[in-house]
């Protein structure tokens, strides 16, 4: 009965290791489109994720270029297929009309993650720009992780 245990015991030790829950450890690296966002309009961008709660995202688009950091709620040991997310984004961007201004965009924001590194983001967020203040703003974001 001891071997039993053991053995099973060992089989299942075996069989977890190395194994992540959250695929934000699995997937760390990630293209995407973000229509919104920190660059007004459609951007390009590039997201690295450190752990399951720190991400990298740099992007460029039509009308600017921005990068910053965002932190995911949850844990390495539980599925997060659907994560809220806070963030902070350095951006240069163009305000219609009127020129190019330095800014930083706020989002708050949920992501829902797919087994295989498909992302989808949706997200409310303040633009502080230097010289016009608050603006209320949001983003869609689609990616694929790899």
């Amino acid at each position: 009965m001891k071997k039993w245990y053991l053995s099973t015991f060992l089989l299942l030790h075996f069989l977890s290791f190395g194994q992540n829950i959250n695929k934000r450890n699995d997937f760390k690296d990630g293209f995407g489109l973000k229509i919104g966002g920190p660059t007004f309009a459609l951007a390009l961008n590039y997201n690295h994720f450190f752990n399951q709660n720190l991400n990298l995202e740099l992007g460029a688009g039509i009308v600017g270029a921005y990068g910053g950091l965002k932190y995911f709620f949850g844990k390495e040991d539980k599925v997060m297929r659907f994560t809220p997310y806070v963030g902070a984004e350095y951006c240069y961007t163009a305000i219609i009309f009127d020129g190019f201004y330095q800014g930083v965009y706020l989002p708050l924001g949920v992501q829902f993650f797919s087994k295989k590194g498909f992302n989808l983001s949706l997200e409310a967020s303040c633009f502080l720009f230097y010289g016009y203040g608050a603006i209320p703003w949001g983003s869609l974001h689609i990616g694929k992780n790899f």
